[in-house]
């Protein structure tokens, strides 16, 4: 669809089943209602929810790229391409999560990557605020990468924690254990040195204002001395 010379895509669910356009219809909305919230640059930004007939429908910027999974199957991923990637979902769901909502349905084909390597999160027909979920034995998400908690075998209120176990799961799913290991050294001795930078500035501004304290002079002295004698 084209506005004012910019491309938008809608989105429309259109079940099989008459049966289950309510159910559909349900999704849209959800999805809908929760982008329009969020702004990142890792999100696809959601401009109208609105019903034409039976169906709802959702208006919202195109994004021309492809699944993730489509990348992973037909490209020869470099450790530093998979690390960007993560690193922008991240910070999207970051973003999801501050505002109380979990996305339930992490996996590689709800990511679109575009020509320039940005990364953006899609499909949040199942999520929901995480003040309205608790404990249930409904199965809920993509069986391969979904939480113990969404899928029954745990009896654990399901929140941030199942997305962040998603993804994780994504990295064990793309990396050799080798390799994800030595990623995660990596990252923690880059951290290690930006925290002792930071200590080390931290000092450092601390030595530099203990020295130039001023120093109070005899007469300053004398006065206290009086002051206190009197006293």
């Amino acid at each position: 669809m084209r506005r004012a010379q910019v491309d938008f895509a809608v989105k429309v669910i259109r079940p099989e089943n008459n049966e289950l356009q309510i159910k559909a219809n349900a999704l849209a909305f959800t999805e809908g209602a929760t982008l329009v919230r969020l702004r990142h640059p890792n999100l696809v930004q959601v401009h109208e929810v609105g019903k034409i007939g039976t169906e709802t429908y959702i208006l919202m910027d195109f994004i021309n790229g492809r699944p993730f999974s489509e990348v992973i199957e037909s490209e020869q991923l470099t450790e530093t391409k998979i690390i960007s990637i993560f690193k922008q979902i991240i910070a999207a769901l970051a973003q999801v999560h501050d505002h109380g909502i979990v996305h339930r349905d992490l996996k590689p084909a709800n990511v679109l990557v575009d020509e320039k390597g940005r990364a953006v999160l899609i499909d949040f027909g199942l999520a929901s605020e995480v003040s309205k979920l608790g404990v249930s034995n409904e199965f809920v998400g993509s069986y391969l990468f979904c939480s113990p908690e969404q899928c029954g075998l745990l009896q654990r209120t399901v929140d941030i924690r199942s997305d962040l176990y998603a993804k994780s799961y994504e990295l064990l799913f793309l990396f050799p254990r080798a390799s994800l290991d030595r990623i995660v050294l990596q990252q923690r001795e880059r951290r290690t040195r930006r925290l002792r930078r930071r200590v080390k500035t931290r000092t450092e501004g601390s030595v530099r204002l203990s020295a130039n304290a001023s120093v109070p002079s005899a007469s300053s002295v004398r006065i206290s001395s009086h002051c206190v004698s009197r006293g």
